[in-house]
């Protein structure tokens, strides 16, 4: 008789769990995946990407300085090429950055005339690709670009002797090449002078119109691509060495 009633309580629990679990099995909800949040800042039309090449960025009063007036701008997204010096650039990563921005921005300091050595790494392992393609056809580029010495020093006969629209035609023949429209470069001059403080000011108020003035239409200062044909340039086969570290800014 006891283990009748034994096996029948037993019985009537198995029975409740049963029950229990099928009631807590029915009302499970799948959790829900997490949202991922797009930065505003990555628009995928309309948008301006600016490769900003500065060793010391943090450090930086100059391009700092731009780059925070710049970021006031929604549209704008800004790729540090020396985020990760030492490591290769993912191709596949910056051909999809440029692909969605409807403007190329290059900001660097004027780093013994010429930019900083990521900057000339990008454009020969990856901007080189892109030339005559598609994803930057008629696609406007700026130069943006600090000096240490004053406006006077480049000119024909001044200290530098040379000016700043000469000194950078390497990057006009490199735009025209690859099909771009050429805008003229953003020069700031003087960050080693006594007059920095006031033309960073005033460069930093004016930096943010020339972006605006990339989503709109084409202004009389853009100089269109040639029409006769470019020879074709060829990438460089050995890495050069990186120069000596320098002040800049």
């Amino acid at each position: 008789m006891k283990k009748q009633t034994f096996f029948i309580l037993f019985a009537i629990c198995m029975i409740g769990q049963v029950f229990v679990s099928a009631q807590n099995t029915g009302s499970y909800k799948q959790p829900q995946p997490t949202q991922i949040q797009s930065n505003p800042n990555n628009n995928k039309n309309g948008s301006i990407v600016i490769f900003v090449a500065h060793p010391s960025l943090k450090e930086s009063k100059a391009n700092a300085a731009l780059l925070t007036e710049a970021r006031l701008i929604p549209s704008v997204r800004v790729v540090d090429l020396y985020i990760n010096p030492k490591k290769d650039f993912n191709l596949e990563e910056h051909t999809q950055i440029v692909s969605e921005a409807s403007a190329i921005v290059l900001q660097f300091p004027f780093y013994f005339a010429s930019a900083p050595s990521q900057m000339k790494k990008w454009i020969d392992e990856v901007f080189y690709t892109f030339s005559q393609k598609e994803i930057i056809r008629d696609k406007p580029l700026l130069v943006v670009t600090t000096t240490g010495s004053e406006e006077s020093a480049y000119r024909s006969g001044g200290r530098n002797m040379f000016t700043m629209d000469e000194l950078l035609r390497p990057y006009q023949l490199m735009t025209t090449y690859s099909g771009m429209e050429w805008r003229t470069p953003f020069v700031v001059y003087g960050m080693s002078t006594e007059q920095a403080d006031e033309n960073l000011a005033t460069a930093c108020k004016q930096y943010k119109e020339v972006l605006l003035s990339l989503l709109t239409t084409q202004r009389s200062t853009l100089v269109r691509p040639a029409k006769k044909t470019v020879p074709k340039l060829s990438a460089p086969k050995n890495k050069e060495l990186t120069p000596e570290k320098r002040s800049i800014d």
